[in-house]
């Protein structure tokens, strides 16, 4: 799958209730390219107003992201994603 065609499948349609198919995304995203994975974690971090999972389960699948994650960014983004989840300002 390239890319685009990832982005576009997950766009504002995560699986958030299915830990299976989230677990799976995740893995695939961080074969794909560095913006894929990038792309999950926002959508992990910026859930719909519609979808009822807890911060906490958002969290689990941030912890979950991060074990994949090589990228020079991925500290700051991690920072950013959770404080997008928990509505906290990270330290700077």
């Amino acid at each position: 799958m390239t890319e685009a065609a990832f982005l576009n499948a997950i766009d504002c349609c995560f699986p958030y209730a299915d830990e299976q198919q989230w677990r799976a995304l995740i893995a695939e995203c961080h074969v794909i390219s560095a913006n894929a994975a990038f792309g999950v974690l926002e959508e992990i971090a910026r859930k719909p107003a519609s979808n009822p999972v807890r911060p906490e389960e958002q969290l689990m699948m941030v912890d979950a992201w991060a074990e994949g994650a090589t990228h020079p960014l991925t500290p700051l983004v991690l920072q950013a994603a959770t404080a997008i989840i928990t509505d906290e300002r990270p330290d700077r």
